[in-house]
């Protein structure tokens, strides 16, 4: 076996199998679909708090714990919006501390 072959085959045995990076969004409240599809960067303050930048130049903070989020959507329309939705996501994926 020459070792391309043997490199090959140890990284096949080896591979992680991977999640999709999102799941089927056309699926989704539209809420949700955003929280998975917009450009957001998600940043872990202190305490559960998450400072959330979004696409449109506006940062957010978001107390997981409460449920709470300072945007507009929230605040008005006392939804869960996209950005809990988004750094709900984050945390799960492992991508920032919970």
């Amino acid at each position: 076996m020459t070792h391309s072959e043997h490199a090959t085959a140890s990284s096949d045995s080896a591979a992680p199998r991977r999640r999709p990076l999102a799941p089927d969004t056309r699926r989704l409240e539209t809420r949700s679909a955003r929280a998975w599809t917009e450009p957001m960067a998600v940043r872990s303050l202190d305490s559960g708090r998450y400072a959330v930048d979004g696409a449109s130049g506006a940062t957010y903070t978001v107390a997981l714990p409460d449920g709470d989020c300072d945007c507009p959507d929230r605040t008005f329309r006392g939804e869960r919006c996209k950005h809990l939705r988004r750094v709900a996501i984050e945390v799960t994926e492992g991508r920032v501390p919970p």
